[in-house]
């Protein structure tokens, strides 16, 4: 737990550049759990073909492309250092709990309920 809040304060201390520089690449999505309060409800690993999410800065755009059965979308982000939040098109918002060189996790929220997304990089 101590190491989760000192990567966390990491975070928290770095330019929002730098969080997105960091975010670039191609991230694979390996793992979604979902909880309703504190209580795991339910854990969906990837399948066979994985949803691949690739950040990419385009000029002054920061852009999320998901991939999925060879369908791509494309979102402009904003990275909110202050609230640790990633905003896709300035309506879906995902919190940054962790980003290394590795692995990425990323949450959102709903009511009760909240949903745990975890990518591993693919570069």
């Amino acid at each position: 737990m101590t190491a989760i809040l000192i990567f966390l304060s990491f975070i928290a201390c770095r330019p929002a550049d730098a969080v997105v520089e960091a975010l670039e690449g191609r991230w694979s999505l390996t793992q979604v759990d979902l909880f309703q309060g504190e209580e795991l409800n339910g854990t969906n690993p990837s399948g066979d073909e994985p949803v691949v999410y690739y950040f990419r800065k385009d000029g002054q755009k920061s852009e999320l492309v998901i991939l999925q059965d060879n369908v791509s979308e494309t979102y402009l982000y904003d990275y909110d250092r202050k609230s640790k939040t990633i905003w896709l098109d300035s309506k879906k918002k995902f919190v940054l709990e962790q980003l290394d060189s590795e692995r990425l996790i990323l949450s959102d929220s709903y009511e009760t309920y909240r949903s745990v997304y975890t990518f591993s990089r693919q570069d």
